[in-house]
């Protein structure tokens, strides 16, 4: 009986989907031309999107919210939030770590992150003398540029701990030279770990290198004339010289290639595969697994050899190399493999001597796209890839660690495609990873830009949108959404999440997500339903959300699209703590325990204080790596702090503070905390150690009234402090150098009825002379670029801002600053400092707008007429 209703309900769901939907409102055929037709417009050819997936434990991947013990691996593809603020042009992955390059006019090109064991993605130390053996997120990886604004990254090549960095500048080679793979000569004893050594080629013998492939430990470099250079573990004959030992500097490689025009090489273990113009293969080294079958019955070949049972093929446009088996592909785009392993054949280890064709149906070839043909193929140590003309992706072989992409961790016997990806190249294989860039060339979207902003008052801000009170010109696109009732208005936090490309709005019952490119909501209703929602705080990558409630409970939860999730479930709670739960009483980084704890003469007389401050909600700010957070909270009429990891678990707590205000920020890089504060009279900043203890602090008189909020810098040791004062709006700009926080910039906003001052942020672009942050108000936003320059201006004499007094110090005297042989103090603060050197003449920019001028003179400053300066050249100090 059961099986006859499941049968009648079967039934029932198939002519339901063979009748299709009923339409609500029927379609009038005779009026179906007169409706409009919306066409979306073709985005921009350079659009680009990073797809990774394997071995999360290393870090490769660059996904800091993955690093987690109960998940070793990512076995589909996730898109890589890096790519989405710059513009990844190719990648190199190794042996547990991954190099990506960057479209970028500075020094900055190149990122790592993973193992760094070797410093094969640069050095990389918190503290001095203790680098950092694995990133767990992508940093930036210095290189010498001799023109950094015009140089550009052509490609990367990446072995078991060495990075190849090919450039239009010449090729750079990074980490372990044990070898020779460095090309540089080999040192007993050396300590890679704390190397910072980058050794550099501008060309190959006088010839211009344009191509680069490594083994597990050697390098081979192709010129532009054609001949291949090698260098590092000859054993197994991989090197091509001739012999089998280890070469320390890069050697021309003869054989049968000699004086050939090769265009391509391609190796990952220890055999290596040359393609030259003519479309024939040649290959040398370890040929254990029949990669050349060699009479003698030898299994290491140290000469290139010319392949005659590949080139009987026809020409062969790609080639590609693996530990175990190799693979070609023809002009026709026929693909074979041979050697030994999943060879995309059948079910079984295959062990062929001679090329065997993958049936081109497997790749999607068929009577209803006969042009779709495999253009490239790509090895990892044990298993395959390969792009079709459509841009799809198929894998196949050994799936380790889910390195296949396919949504689960069996091996895979026949190409099989990789979904969630659209058109795009393969960037790069390793052991364990894989990185995919996607295009978006031929992809039809539609282009947002969404202006909201994390505010106060952030209801009426939002709500101001709606009604197109803030004016228009300002976005290239103003859309009116109306919010689903059921959330309610009382909003506590709107902000933008980009790596999802969608609007996150937290109200004090309910977390819901707005997609962009779908204008559809979706809502989760908050779990602890007995407390409402006081604060919201993503974590750096925008995975992982902490949510606060009036009681001091905190929520952790993962955030996925529904599509990730088979409960229509968007956020998932991982983990919850509490305010009030005890961090340990001890203190780590050599502090010693809590009662020995130095606390500084300013600590010892914080008790002594009451100074009433306003309570407000918890504040939370991450560290850059998302490994910790921390929250100022209001308990009992006194402030106290708190850090905590990311599965929420205490790890250090404050003593109960009287003078701190809400504003509060992490730095990204390091350890220390900046909370504003007050004395009473000014207000100050504190800085504190990760472990909540205080380091030092800083009075910022200039910095009037209510500090609202405080930002340290991406990168830098630059602190940005922003206060309201009666009509005006101050943002101060500090800078610390010499254990002395400077004053170096003040911006004055006034508050105007027809431009509310909303909130600033910075641009953390990786330049180590100059800041940019962004300020927006209800008309605009404005882009400010701070520049960090300093030269001489008359006698060795420097000047030195800090706020409304300009030092000058005498370097000839050795009196480096905060010392000063003289000062010049003004009643606002100086913005930018003029020197005219033909007069010895001053120019002080103050921040209302106004000019002084002074002039050296008999080792003295006199005041000086600035009309007389008209014709006068000058130079720039900030």
């Amino acid at each position: 009986m059961n099986n006859i209703r499941q049968i009648k309900k079967l039934s029932r769901l198939g002519a339901r989907f063979v009748s299709g939907v009923k339409r609500k409102y029927p379609l009038d055929p005779a009026h179906a031309d007169e409706l409009p037709v919306f066409q979306y417009g073709p985005s921009k050819k350079d659009y680009k999107r990073v797809f990774s997936w394997g071995n999360v434990q290393t870090g490769a991947l660059g996904l800091m919210g993955l690093i987690d013990k109960d998940r070793p691996m990512l076995h589909s593809p996730k898109r890589l939030g890096f790519a989405e603020k710059f513009l990844v042009e190719t990648a190199a992955a190794g042996f547990g770590f991954t190099a990506l390059s960057v479209n970028s006019k500075t020094d900055v090109k190149l990122y790592g992150t993973g193992l760094n064991t070797d410093s094969q993605i640069g050095y990389h130390a918190i503290r001095t003398g203790h680098p950092l053996g694995i990133l767990y997120y992508l940093q930036p990886i210095s290189l010498p540029f001799r023109d950094p604004e015009n140089s550009k990254i052509l490609k990367l090549a990446a072995g078991r701990a060495h990075l190849l960095v090919l450039t239009s500048e010449g090729l750079f080679l990074l980490g372990n030279n044990a070898y020779g793979q460095c090309g540089r000569k080999i040192v007993p004893n050396e300590d890679y770990s704390r190397s910072n050594l980058v050794h550099h080629l501008s060309t190959m013998y006088g010839k211009r290198i344009v191509d680069v492939a490594c083994g597990q430990d050697h390098s081979t470099v192709l010129a532009e004339d054609g001949s291949v250079y090698s260098c590092g573990w000859g054993a197994d004959g991989q090197t091509g010289l001739g012999h089998y030992n280890n070469t320390e500097e890069f050697t021309l490689v003869k054989g049968d290639i000699y004086q050939e025009r090769i265009t391509k090489l391609a190796c990952r273990s220890d055999f290596v595969l040359a393609l030259n113009d003519k479309g024939e293969t040649f290959g040398w080294g370890n040929t254990e697994y029949s990669q050349i079958p060699l009479p003698s019955g030898d299994q290491q070949l140290s000469i290139p050899t010319s392949i005659d049972m590949v080139n009987k093929l026809g020409p062969i446009k790609s080639i590609a190399s693996s530990g175990s088996f190799c693979l070609a592909v023809t002009e026709n785009g026929a693909v074979y493999s041979w050697g030994y392993g999943l060879l995309g054949l059948g079910p079984d280890p295959q062990l062929s001597k001679k090329p065997l064709q993958i049936p081109p149906t497997l790749f999607g070839q068929n009577s209803f796209q006969p042009n779709n043909i495999v253009v490239k193929v790509t090895c990892g140590l044990s298993y395959a890839a390969a792009i079709t003309t459509l841009g799809d992706l198929f894998v196949w072989g050994r799936n380790t660690n889910g390195c296949l992409g396919l949504r689960h961790e069996k091996n895979q016997y026949f190409p099989l495609k990789v979904y969630n990806l659209l058109t795009g190249c393969l960037i790069s294989f390793s052991n364990d990873v894989l990185f995919f860039r996607w295009h978006w060339e031929d992809v039809l979207r539609t282009f947002f830009v969404v202006l909201i902003t994390l505010l106060r008052y952030v209801n009426r801000l939002f709500n101001a949108i709606l009604e197109n009170e803030i004016n228009p010109d300002v976005c290239d696109e103003v859309v009116q959404v109306v919010m689903p009732p059921e959330i309610g208005n009382q909003i506590v936090k709107i902000s933008y999440i980009p790596s999802w490309n969608c609007i996150f709005i937290a109200t004090i019952a309910h977390l819901t997500t707005y997609t962009i490119a779908g204008g559809q909501f979706t809502t989760t209703p908050y779990q602890e339903s007995n407390s409402s929602i006081v604060q919201t705080a993503w974590n750096p990558n925008q995975s992982i959300l902490i949510v606060i409630n009036a009681a001091g409970i905190i929520s952790g939860y993962n955030y996925k699209p529904l599509l990730e999730f088979a409960d229509d479930q968007q956020f998932r709670n991982f983990t919850t703590g509490s305010l009030h739960d005890v961090a340990p009483n001890s203190i780590y980084l050599g502090w010693g325990a809590r009662n020995t704890q130095f606390k500084g003469s300013m600590r010892q007389e914080e008790s002594k204080r009451a100074i009433p401050l306003p309570p407000s909600a918890p504040i939370v700010s991450w560290r850059g790596n998302g490994e910790l957070f921390v929250v100022n909270y209001w308990k009992d009429s006194r402030r106290f702090l708190k850090v905590f990891d990311c599965n929420i678990v205490p790890l250090f707590e404050s003593e109960p503070f009287n003078t701190l205000f809400a504003a509060t920020t992490f730095k990204a890089q390091g350890n220390f905390i900046a909370c504003a504060a007050t004395d009473g009279t000014h207000n100050k900043i504190v800085v504190f150690e990760k472990n909540c203890q205080v380091k030092s602090s800083f009075f910022v008189v200039e910095s009037r009234g209510l500090i609202i909020d405080v930002q340290y810098h991406g990168t830098q040791h630059v602190l940005a402090v922003h206060s309201q004062h009666f009509m005006n709006n101050f943002v101060n700009i500090y800078l610390y150098s010499n254990d002395v926080w400077y004053l170096k910039q003040q911006l004055l906003f006034p508050l105007r009825d027809e431009e509310d001052f909303l909130r600033f942020q910075w641009i953390n672009e990786m330049h180590s002379t100059s800041f940019k942050f962004s300020i927006l108000t209800s008309q605009t936003v404005y882009v400010y670029e701070y520049i960090l320059d300093t030269f001489g201006l008359h006698n060795d004499l420097i000047g030195v801002i800090n706020g409304p007094t300009v030092l000058f110090t005498d370097f000839s005297k050795i009196m480096p600053p905060p010392m000063s042989s003289h000062s010049i103090t003004f009643e606002r603060p100086v913005n930018t400092l003029v020197f005219y050197p033909a007069v010895n003449v001053y120019g002080f920019f103050l921040c209302d707008g106004r000019v002084i001028y002074y002039q050296y003179h008999g080792e003295k400053f006199h005041s000086y007429d600035g009309a007389l300066l008209a014709n006068e050249k000058s130079t720039l100090n900030t």
